[in-house]
């Protein structure tokens, strides 16, 4: 598309769309600064061109210092990725004993609060058969053995140093 200088801007330059310019746009800039477009195909041969030719030589010292370079970049980052795969491990390995942790204590839990839920079921059930239902002393030795089905555990555990 072509653009036209601002009003009472004295100006020779033209604005084209470089990517894509119309048949107008190439003759204006011809008739303008006489050169002619480049098409996209040429201005990639060009830069491709002038990559090559404009290149400085390197000689075999500047290659061997640049693969001395390569080497040494290669081996730090050897490095960086062993000290990145410890860190990972180490934070792995911490959230492994704090999630062990967390598990012994509700193993701890369950342990110590099964039994006496369970002696607590069964005579919860009330049934007429039952020995300890007629004995003076029975409510208080269901409610002992409730207590002690759950403190052996503890005492148990505590005994061991798991707790």
């Amino acid at each position: 598309m072509l653009l036209s200088h601002p009003p009472g801007e004295a100006s020779a330059a033209v604005w084209i769309d470089l990517l894509a310019p119309t048949a107008e746009e190439s003759a204006a800039v011809r008739q303008a600064i006489g050169l002619r477009v480049p098409t996209e195909d040429q201005i990639s041969e060009i830069e491709s061109t002038s990559r090559l030719a404009g290149a400085p030589p390197v000689s075999a010292t500047r290659l061997k210092a640049i693969r001395a370079d390569v080497a040494s970049l290669t081996d730090y980052q050897a490095h960086l990725s062993a000290k990145v795969q410890f860190l990972l491990d180490a934070t792995l390995g911490f959230i492994n004993i704090e999630q062990n942790e967390i598990v012994k204590t509700l193993t701890i839990a369950s342990v110590v609060g099964i039994p006496p839920v369970l002696i607590a079921g069964i005579y919860g059930m009330n049934f007429r058969v039952m020995p300890e239902l007629h004995w003076s002393f029975g409510y208080p030795l269901a409610l002992a053995l409730i207590v002690v089905s759950g403190l052996l555990p503890v005492w148990w555990f505590r005994r061991r140093g798991w707790m």
